[in-house]
Order: C-alpha cells, then structure tokens, then sequence
C-alpha cells in the first residue's frame, strides 16, 4: 500500500480501503484460479495495481468517460482504474468465463459500481455494438498491430478513441503503425515511479 500512497498520496479514505481490500480478496480467488502469476501475489501493489494506476498520471478521465479494458484477465488495468476514477464507467472483457465469474465476485466485494464484465471473446467489436472512449490492454498481445486492429472494430462515443497500451522491453516503433492510427506518443514509467521493476516499462498512447 506505501506505493500507492507515495505516489497519490491524496486519494481518499474510500479508495485506501478498497485498495487494502483487494490484497485478501486476491489472496483468496489466486488460490483457486490462476488471475496472476503466484510469485507476484505478495507484490500486487507494485507489480499490479501501481503499475494499472500509472495511466492516472498522464490521462484524466471525464465523467461518465466509457473505458474497455480489452482482455483483462486477472482485472489489471481495469480494477485499479475504476477505484481510481468512481465516476468513469469501465467495461472489462476476457473470454475465459471461470476468470470472469471470479472478477465479478471481486468486483462485488470491492463495491465497484461502475464496472461491467463481459464474458466474450475480444474478437466481438461493433456486431456487440459495444462503445467507448478509451481502450486499454495490459497483458492482451504482444502484437501491437494486433491490438490497434481489434481496437478498431469497437465504436466510439466520440469521433477519435484513444488507446492505451502497456508494453515491456524495448520499444520498436514501426513506420506501418502509422497507416493505422492518427498520432502516437510513448512514456516511460520509470520517469514517473523510480522502483527497479519499472525499468524499460512504457505506456503507448495513441489516437484512432
């Protein structure tokens, strides 16, 4: 919890306890299901939720904001967000149900009204007429062309969606990603949380 609280230390008494409450609720569900990798259980503020939190230092959200988290997974990024940002609406997808059930219990208990989780595949886009304002993958693909593709079958609310892409290791920006998207910028984590773990992490954003 330290990591949260250096680096957003104005959050309120709510949002702590609803950070303090998914350690023992990820606990538990880990030990049945595999959300996350069991050697990183002990470090889910650093290695999950921070590093889910740190599209907070570069967008803000407007109210009533629509997020898709696309291929959530274990939740990351989007649990963390939506504590982050109560008055956005976060829709999280993943195509294996049994994670799915699990994070809508998680969700329950965490009292997170402004989350949906959809059971589908991420292939499903506008035949779902699923709408947003922003995309978000963590752990989808390593494919970024892949992801910017299946980004683009989902509607907007807005003329332009913006996407927001968590990619590890060495950056290889690519001339054809440009045929696909309007404009683009890279950040580095590293330049906003100092810990070792966050070396040569990086947020690609990028507007349709």
């Amino acid at each position: 919890m330290q990591y949260i609280l250096k680096y957003f230390p104005h959050i309120s008494y709510n949002q702590i306890s609803q950070f303090e409450k998914m350690i023992d609720i990820y606990q538990y569900w880990n030990s049945k299901i595999n959300l996350i990798s069991k050697k990183d259980i002990d470090n889910i503020y650093l290695r999950h939720i921070l590093h889910s939190i740190y599209i907070c230092k570069i967008i803000n959200f407007d109210t009533n904001s629509q997020i898709l988290d696309l291929g959530t997974g274990g939740g990351f990024p989007g649990i963390p967000l939506a504590i982050m940002n109560p008055e956005s609406k976060f829709l999280l997808i993943d195509s294996v149900k049994k994670k799915t059930l699990v994070l809508k219990k998680i969700v329950d208990f965490l009292e997170l009204k402004n989350i949906t989780i959809i059971n589908k595949r991420i292939e499903i886009g506008i035949k779902n007429n699923i709408y947003c304002d922003f995309i978000i993958s963590r752990a989808l693909t390593n494919d970024l062309k892949m992801f910017i593709k299946l980004s683009k079958t989902f509607n907007s609310n807005n003329r332009n969606k913006c996407l927001l892409y968590f990619k590890g290791g060495d950056i290889i920006w690519k001339k054809s990603f440009n045929n696909y998207i309007i404009s683009h910028k890279i950040y580095s984590i590293q330049n906003y949380f100092h810990e070792t773990f966050f070396y040569k992490k990086y947020l690609i954003k990028m507007i349709l």
